[in-house]
């Protein structure tokens, strides 16, 4: 997944779409964090597995993981989670994608003592209405580092400027502009870490967006112009857990991002996939769009809550069908193509309408449809491709859609979705957008203001987000 995001003035957006899975470089190596720990008989250690590839990049794998002890006993939660009944040496090995790591826990009759606790990071600022996510760590008498985050004692102070939140240890919500001192206690310590909370200096839009009475451009409710400034946030939803998004939606928030591309459901481009970081899956029976689950789609649904409490507009896709369309069922497959293509219109149609049910209240979405690939016309995977958006528009008849189909082209295309389509997504792939359309003799809407920034390196996928011209 290309996940390079441009600057896009008055009608454009610029983000990354998914690339072949061929594309990812291998894993060279893994590693347990921390590789050696100390810990008491009963208290829960928490270790990571971390994945390098070849290219240098590294993926938590944790969730993904297969795990055992390797010697010694000891109970595994299989999410990383170690406790022992008894005093001794433990060695953990966990195994994924045919290579494996260890960590070795001691185990003591009493638990080591702490030394020196921390926070990370030691200072933080965040506009009222966001969040911060602190970690605590601890160095302990036997040496050892470990993250006692859910161990440790939360408090903020003062309590009018931001609260520790009560679902996730080192969650602190900002409520009103000021300074506090987040607080974690633990092993009869106290680390604390500095908290601003100020005013964001950029008016947050109004939701929800509307084109403008030309339809050349978006507007948000007050009828200011909506300039995009978009992230590519594909895996948002799977991929990451309550405290991992905060901290990118806080991030990129901060740096101006109004914008983001999302999957609603992940099929190949997330550790647990179809599941989410939970272990809950969207679907039950696997791959049954007519049972969505809605244990899954309750945090997806909150996840875009939070993006719209950031002022974040949420391109939100349904369904990503994947890069050329496979209609054989795989584990390897990018989205699904497969599964849409086997699956019934009506049921299809009931999963649409699920989504606009569920997410149709939520002022901050435009729904995607497609997904890297232009369903063949007339075939079974177009039609419940289309009953899908149908489904979105039965429920939520103000639904703006657009979509993201075959590379150098655009939404209005294909005549069977063109209808959907409020908005016309323009999808370039490695060719100069403009440059080479007119060489080709492809005429921009008459009137139509579209600017961009230079293409990336080769290979780079981009596309473009315009109100549809009349």
């Amino acid at each position: 997944m290309n996940t390079r995001a441009a600057l896009a003035l008055p009608v454009l957006i610029v983000a990354g779409c998914q690339a072949p899975v061929e594309s990812l470089p291998p894993v060279v190596r893994l590693d347990l964090e921390p590789a050696r720990a100390g810990a008491g008989v009963g208290e829960r250690i928490q270790l990571e597995l971390l994945a390098t590839r070849r290219d240098g990049s590294r993926q938590i794998v944790t969730a993904a993981a297969r795990w055992r002890t390797f010697s010694g006993q000891a109970r595994l939660d299989g999410a990383g989670g170690v406790r022992a009944p008894a005093p001794g040496t433990v060695v953990v090995e966990a195994s994924w994608e045919g290579r494996t790591a260890r960590a070795t826990v001691s185990i003591t009759a009493e638990p080591p003592g702490v030394t020196a606790p921390s926070l990370i990071p030691d200072a933080a600022r965040s506009p009222p209405g966001g969040a911060v996510a602190f970690r605590a760590e601890a160095t302990l008498t036997d040496g050892t580092e470990r993250d006692v985050s859910t161990e440790a004692e939360w408090s903020v102070d003062p309590a009018g400027v931001a609260r520790a939140g009560d679902a996730l240890p080192g969650f602190v919500e900002v409520d009103h502009p000021g300074v506090a001192e987040v607080r974690a206690r633990f092993g009869g310590r106290i680390a604390s870490a500095r908290l601003r909370a100020v005013a964001p200096e950029r008016r947050a839009p109004e939701f929800p967006l509307h084109l403008s009475p030309d339809r050349r451009f978006l507007v948000d409710a007050s009828g200011r112009p909506f300039r995009i400034h978009g992230d590519s946030a594909w895996s948002l939803v799977a991929n990451l857990d309550d405290a991992e998004a905060e901290r990118y939606l806080t991030d990129r928030a901060a740096r101006g991002f109004n914008t983001l591309v999302v999957n609603l459901i992940e099929h190949r481009f997330a550790v647990a996939a179809p599941r989410n970081r939970r272990g809950q899956a969207p679907f039950e029976p696997p791959g049954d769009l007519g049972h969505p689950v809605d244990a899954y789609f309750d945090p997806a649904l909150e996840r875009v809550r939070r993006a719209g409490w950031h002022g974040m507009l949420v391109l939100l896709v349904p369904a990503y069908l994947g890069y050329g369309c496979p209609r054989t069922p795989s584990p390897s497959n990018e989205g699904w193509s497969a599964e849409l293509d086997r699956t019934p219109p009506e049921r299809c149609r009931a999963y649409g309408s699920y989504v606009g049910r569920r997410f149709g209240a939520e002022r901050n979405v435009v729904c995607v449809g497609g997904g890297d690939c232009t369903p063949p016309p007339g075939s079974a995977l177009e039609r419940c491709a289309l009953e899908v958006l149908h489904g979105i528009r039965d429920a939520d008849s103000e639904a703006l859609q657009t979509g993201h189909f075959r590379p150098n082209g655009h939404s209005l295309d294909d005549a069977a979705f063109a209808p959907e389509m409020a908005l016309d997504s323009v999808y370039r792939y490695r060719t100069p957008y403009l440059g080479d359309w007119v060489s080709v003799g492809q005429v921009m809407p008459r009137g139509l203001r579209v600017f961009t920034t230079p293409g990336g390196p080769a290979g780079a996928d981009d596309w473009l987000l315009v109100p549809e011209a009349t």
